[in-house]
């Protein structure tokens, strides 16, 4: 990880709660240095000030996004700001979170989980890319902002435990699944073409469906999920495959269209197709 900050106490409190959570940190007392020791050491993680002489924490970041040598770095902005047109800009830079000062160590804990999760996955898809296949699925469970809204956010957290682990009974050893953010979930399987994930997807579909979750507020009356399916082979032709909601015919209506392969939604269900 890496901490750019030109503030000392805060560079130092952050490296030493980061260190503590058994992070291997390295710190830069501006932008410029942040820069020149990201480039030495490629780290998973950067902390970055957002106001720093040289380079700010938004420059610095688009540095780091359009940087090609590198793996993907999870980049987190700490601010003082709190308005939310700053910190929009910050994201649309390219960070993927920001902290706001002073820093609350909970967050930074909680944060630093998202990171590793998020770093992990990119690894493994950079991993799965160099000439082997594999295949993605998100999974959006329906109507889950009006679960939330009808039962509350305690019986939407323990819905969504319940499916975590439903997935991870159901899925096969060599998947990985991941809790994506909010209701989606993220699946990869690797030396898997889209029509053999169908499959596996379609497994974990119904196993939720199953449970009979509750849910008042879905035209089901239960907990259902939504699928998306992609997946990428180095030397097949594209293929296809479909997945509903329910046991019934998915509509080919597209919601909308990729410029160039990936996920292709519909009302009724998901068509996939090679990724480029």
């Amino acid at each position: 990880m890496l901490i750019a900050d030109d503030d000392l106490v805060t560079r130092m409190l952050l490296t030493e709660a980061a260190t503590a959570l058994g992070h291997e940190c390295q710190a830069a007392g501006d932008g410029s240095e942040a820069w020149d020791r990201y480039q030495q050491w490629l780290p998973d993680v950067l902390i970055t000030d957002w106001m720093m002489p040289g380079l700010d924490g938004i420059e610095l970041t688009r540095r780091v996004r359009s940087y090609r040598e590198s793996g993907y770095t999870y980049v987190m902005l700490a601010t003082s700001r709190s308005d939310r047109d700053q910190v929009l800009e910050g994201m649309e830079a390219g960070a993927d979170d920001y902290l706001t000062k002073p820093v609350d160590l909970f967050d930074l804990e909680t944060r630093l989980i998202a990171a590793l999760r998020v770093t992990s996955l990119h690894a493994e898809l950079a991993s799965a890319r160099h000439g082997r296949s594999y295949s993605l699925a998100m999974c959006d469970v329906d109507h889950f902002k009006a679960y939330n809204d009808s039962r509350g956010h305690v019986a939407g957290d323990a819905a969504l435990r319940t499916i975590a682990s439903t997935f991870n009974l159901v899925a096969r050893l060599s998947d990985s699944v991941y809790r994506y953010g909010g209701e989606e979930f993220l699946i990869v399987l690797p030396e898997e073409h889209p029509s053999g994930a169908l499959i596996g997807v379609e497994r974990l579909r119904r196993s939720v469906e199953n449970l009979a979750l509750p849910h008042p507020s879905s035209p089901a009356g239960i907990i259902t999920l939504s699928v998306g399916i992609a997946g990428y082979d180095p030397v097949a032709r594209p293929q296809s495959a479909r997945s509903s909601r329910r046991p019934t015919p998915p509509s080919t209506e597209p919601i909308s269209r990729p410029q160039s392969g990936g996920f292709v939604l519909s009302r009724r269900g998901v068509a996939a197709t090679k990724m480029p």
